[in-house]
């Protein structure tokens, strides 16, 4: 009878109730290929039967062979085969992939059928609500608002971990945490009425600015904050992130946990308005993605067809997670939500030849958010990237005392109190540094380790051995620079510009360094860079003699209460020149104040300037100027001087021409973090050096101590 397969009767009604039976079977076969493995979870396919209705797909769970070329397959028929009561026959074929793929060996004999009775777990008022158990035996258990989550490596997840990062767009682009690099016309702002970061490519043809010479318009905006990854802890970065005009080609949108080398991205680059699913990695020493489309998801394709139910549209605002095993070769989920439940899109798991090869998934699970979009072709209208927030999280409870290894180092600085150098108020003590690159294979690595200062120390006295009245002043990046060559020339750069410098050293030349030390105090004071003044003021401490800070309930997480290079190079910077001097002569450097308060830029990162008008424009203008970029030496504040190298060897020279618009000036920030240390004199220190000249100098010491995170 139809349908028999699936119950048997309870006697005496031998017409009656019936109880679910799980059916399978046992198929022997014969004439097998030689070279073909059965695998374990497919589906094959039965042809060749002498009743038409017996072609059907059987569903291989067990195999035991008793030769090469025979054995038995333990299956599941296809469920219209079980319903209609179809059986396999003597001699079909057994094929793989489809019903006309390769024959890989025949039936021999009549199958044998098992039955095992099928219980349900079910809920009292509703048989239909029943438990799932999966392939590996485990019954599936939820909560009232979902599926229990597991963390990367199979922990509950519940709500301990720490907080890496935390990143909401609500008044501003966030400049203080995220590097901006802009190329041709893309752009970066803030939606005030959806309290959104926007990222653009606008309409028209991309690179229509002056400095563009590959037709190309790229914005990426990236957490200064590389989030520090713990080996055996989950990691899961989250965002929300909508797309205007999706059904566009010629241009790739990017966001996710990444860098420009390395990391896990959610991506849309053609006209399908469907998601990608990106890998990539700089371990084979150059950057390899690994794409995969929306087809071959092996988890919920959010398409409407998954258990979610979930049609995932790119253009609305989306939830968007991805966490990492990572250990160099663990598992990478990404995911989304739907309706407060959990969705994970796809599982990678790092192995296999193609994907391993003794090579990590990528080259560190320490990474930045990233929001990145790059345009090729003339758009009908603007492409956009829109986010509201995104968090890093790590499972590990992390105490922020214990991480990282103690480092210190000490400056020192013996100053004229009436004389300081600038005429500023301030004497500079010296400068802290993190490194550009850690060494570490050819070229080294950009240097992405997180520095958590712990205590300051100071101690000021006079000639005579008195004490010092002064204020210690903590800057981060103040305008630096005016030497004989530009501030900074680092370790890294001695065979570059030999003949000054390095300005900056490590602070152990006996360990691999992570910081680099300024001490004007071992340089002549005509040479040397100095401070100007500006940057951001961190601190302020009236002392008299001695002074110790403890700095560890300021400095106490790894965003905000930490210090970090920069990403993208610091991020594009594009101001205006409030006004330009020529050159008076046929050997001095044109110069130029900025327009605002201070500078923008920095010395030793080359700088171009677009739109001045009148006569200088052929010598500044990069554009009509041949393409060259200058070099920049600071004379004041917001004033500087321009040249065509970093030593300021060969002045830019516009004697005779003449400047009629400003115009601006585009530049690279930078990657490096200036820590800088000044001592302001108070008036009882500046009284006794009047009294007594030969006893009145200051000498300072300024010891600082911090956790050095490497990664």
């Amino acid at each position: 009878m139809t349908g028999e397969r699936k119950y048997t009767r309870i006697p005496p009604e031998s017409t009656g109730d019936r109880i679910l039976m799980l059916h399978t079977a046992e198929i022997r076969y014969e004439n097998k290929d030689v070279s073909h493995s059965w695998s374990i979870g497919d589906r094959y396919y039965l042809t060749g039967g002498a009743n038409p209705d017996n072609d059907f797909s059987i569903h291989v769970h067990g195999v035991q062979e008793e030769t090469t070329t025979t054995g038995v397959l333990a299956v599941h028929y296809e469920a219209l085969a079980r319903h209609n009561g179809y059986t396999p026959e003597d001699n079909q074929s057994i094929r793989k992939e489809s019903a006309s793929g390769d024959i890989v060996a025949t039936v021999n004999g009549a199958p044998e059928d098992l039955y095992i009775p099928g219980q349900n777990i079910m809920g009292w008022d509703n048989p239909e609500y029943g438990m799932n158990v999966d392939a590996t035996g485990s019954a599936s258990i939820r909560f009232d608002e979902g599926r229990p989550q597991l963390d990367g490596f199979g922990r509950l997840r519940v709500s301990s971990g720490t907080t890496l990062g935390d990143y909401v767009f609500a008044y501003d682009t966030l400049p203080n945490d995220f590097s901006t690099k802009l190329v041709g016309n893309a752009t970066v702002g803030h939606d005030e009425d959806r309290h959104c970061l926007v990222l653009t490519c606008p309409s028209g043809g991309p690179g229509a600015t002056f400095e563009d010479t590959t037709n190309i318009d790229t914005v990426a905006h990236t957490t200064n904050t590389y989030h520090h990854y713990f080996p055996g802890f989950s990691h899961t970065a989250i965002m929300t992130v909508a797309l205007a005009n999706i059904s566009v080609t010629g241009c790739t949108r990017n966001w996710g946990y990444f860098d420009s080398k390395n990391g896990y991205i959610f991506r849309n680059d053609d006209a399908s308005g469907k998601l990608k699913l990106v890998i990539r990695s700089n371990a084979s020493g150059s950057v390899v993605e690994t794409v995969i489309e929306a087809a071959d998801f092996n988890g919920d394709k959010v398409d409407g067809t998954g258990e979610s139910q979930m049609n995932l549209r790119l253009q609305d605002d989306n939830i968007y997670w991805v966490d990492v095993q990572w250990l160099g070769a663990g598992r990478v989920r990404f995911g989304t939500y739907h309706r407060g439940q959990r969705v994970v899109i796809h599982e990678h798991y790092h192995e296999g030849d193609t994907l391993n090869a003794g090579k990590p998934s990528a080259q560190t699970g320490s990474l930045p958010v990233c929001y990145a979009m790059t345009n090729t072709v003339n758009q009908t209208s603007d492409v956009k990237i829109l986010a509201w927030c995104a968090a890093v999280h790590t499972e590990h409870e992390v105490d922020i005392n214990t991480i990282g290894r103690p480092r210190l180092d000490t400056i020192t600085k013996t100053f004229n109190p009436t004389s300081l150098e600038n005429g500023q108020n301030y004497e500079l003590i010296g400068s802290l540094s993190p490194v550009k690159t850690i060494k570490a294979g050819s070229g080294g690595s950009s240097n992405r380790s997180v520095y958590l200062p712990n205590y300051l120390e100071a101690f000021a006295y006079h000639a005579d051995g008195s004490d010092a009245f002064i204020e210690l002043e903590i800057y981060l990046d103040p305008i630096m620079g005016g030497g004989k060559a530009s501030f900074p020339i680092n370790s890294d750069e001695v065979n570059e510009s030999p003949a000054y410098g390095p300005w900056l050293v490590p602070v152990d030349t006996l360990v691999q360094n992570a910081v680099e030390v300024y001490k004007p105090e071992d340089f002549t004071l005509a040479d040397r860079p100095k401070f100007w003044g500006g940057g951001l003021h961190l601190s302020a401490t009236y002392m008299k003699g001695e002074r110790r800070i403890d700095l560890n309930s300021t400095y106490n997480n790894l965003q905000t209460g930490s210090f970090k290079n920069y990403a993208e190079n610091g991020g594009t910077q594009d101001h205006p020149v409030g006004s330009w001097t020529v050159s008076p002569d046929g050997s001095t450097a044109t110069s130029y104040v900025a327009g605002g308060s201070q500078l923008r830029h920095r010395e030793g990162y080359p700088v171009a300037f677009y739109g001045v008008t009148g006569t200088a424009s052929s010598v500044l203008n990069f554009d009509e100027n041949g393409g060259t970029r200058f070099y920049i030496k600071v004379t004041g504040i917001n004033t500087a001087e321009l040249y065509e190298d970093d030593e300021f060897t060969v002045p830019v020279l516009t004697n005779g021409l003449t400047v009629t618009a400003n115009g601006r000036m585009r530049a690279d920030y930078g990657d490096q973090m200036y820590f800088v240390a000044v001592a302001k004199p108070l008036a009882p220190s500046i009284a006794k050096y009047n009294d007594s000249p030969s006893a009145g100098d200051i000498t300072v010491h300024f010891n600082l101590g911090w956790s050095e995170i490497i990664q």
